[in-house]
């Protein structure tokens, strides 16, 4: 028996009787782009009202007074983007801006002598998996982390399992939940000036960071049990097993430091694992076949603090 309960939310930084305008920017493809700066003016005049999307493409504008207004979009690399949007009693439909690639003329001196670029983003020995990817693909014990190990080389592995690096700093273990993860690349390249000696089999791990504009979060509750499960043929009965495992992420912008400036990110997990494994074995003193209790209860937390100083520095805990 397998249950599964989701629940999602997201909240203006600032509660107001006047109208909303959020929405998602997103380029070919339909990917997110992340810091496009967005604004909002009124066509009767005034201050535009400006911001940027966040890691997921989305943005909002709160407290926004009703009337005709132009949202125009920017983001380099793309043709701006602009649309038309009115605010008034009834609530504004989220908008979706689409932005198409900019044309680049180019010109180009080909020479015999000229050695080739080489591009990290082109290497074949590194792919990436988002965190959306990873949420959405069936793992073992819920651990994120199983579906990028199956792409690792086991040759050099080695019995002290991968090297896992989450934002730049390599760690023993990488017990995270897996609502905190933006993305796992699998980097098998032995080379690298990044690290202080060659390796391979590497899992790079970024984590995700707070927004501005807005408070979000998310819920996941997922229930198992054995009572729907076939007979397992090594043992004289069904072994129990039941999984209870529950996860929960916020994040948004800290008001006292600058709704601008500073954001957290909170995410936790519980497992609770009661699980048996079967025994079936010839012992000295016979034929063994036995349920074996593995039981797991474990909680990981994780939490995240950025804050901008000025336009060049971050502080980032």
């Amino acid at each position: 028996m397998f249950f599964m309960f989701v629940l999602a939310f997201a909240l203006p930084v600032k509660g107001s009787k006047t109208g909303i305008v959020q929405g998602v920017v997103e380029g070919p493809g339909g990917t997110a782009l992340a810091t496009a700066e967005i604004s909002l003016t009124n066509k009767a005049g005034g201050e535009p009202l400006v911001t940027q999307s966040d890691e997921e493409g989305e943005f909002i504008f709160s407290s926004v007074p009703p009337g005709e207004y132009t949202l125009q979009t920017k983001l380099p690399g793309f043709q701006d983007g602009q649309l038309s949007v009115t605010v008034g009693s009834a609530a504004v439909p989220r908008v979706r801006v689409k932005l198409k690639v900019a044309e680049v003329s180019e010109k180009v001196t080909v020479s015999a002598s000229a050695a080739p670029v080489l591009l990290a983003e082109e290497n074949n020995n590194a792919f990436q998996l988002s965190g959306r990817v990873l949420m959405n693909m069936p793992s073992k014990d819920g651990d994120p982390l199983t579906i990028p190990s199956l792409f690792l080389d086991s040759s050099m592995v080695g019995a002290g399992g991968a090297k896992i690096i989450v934002d730049g700093v390599e760690v023993d273990n990488a017990d995270l939940p897996a609502s905190s993860i933006k993305d796992v690349v699998v980097n098998r390249n032995p080379f690298s000036a990044e690290f202080g000696r060659p390796g391979k089999g590497r899992l790079e791990i970024t984590t995700k960071k707070g927004v501005h504009g807005r408070y979000r979060g998310n819920a996941l509750v997922i229930y198992r049990t054995s009572d729907l499960y076939a007979r397992n043929a090594f043992a004289t009965s069904k072994p129990y097993e039941e999984r209870k495992l529950v996860e929960g992420q916020a994040d948004g912008p800290v008001p006292f430091l600058g709704s601008k400036s500073a954001t957290f990110f909170v995410s936790a997990r519980y497992r609770n694992f009661d699980d048996e494994t079967v025994v079936n074995a010839l012992t000295a003193t016979g034929h063994l076949i036995s349920n074996l209790g593995t039981p797991v209860d474990a909680t990981t937390l994780f939490g995240r603090f950025d804050m901008h100083i000025n336009k060049t520095h971050k502080v980032t805990l």
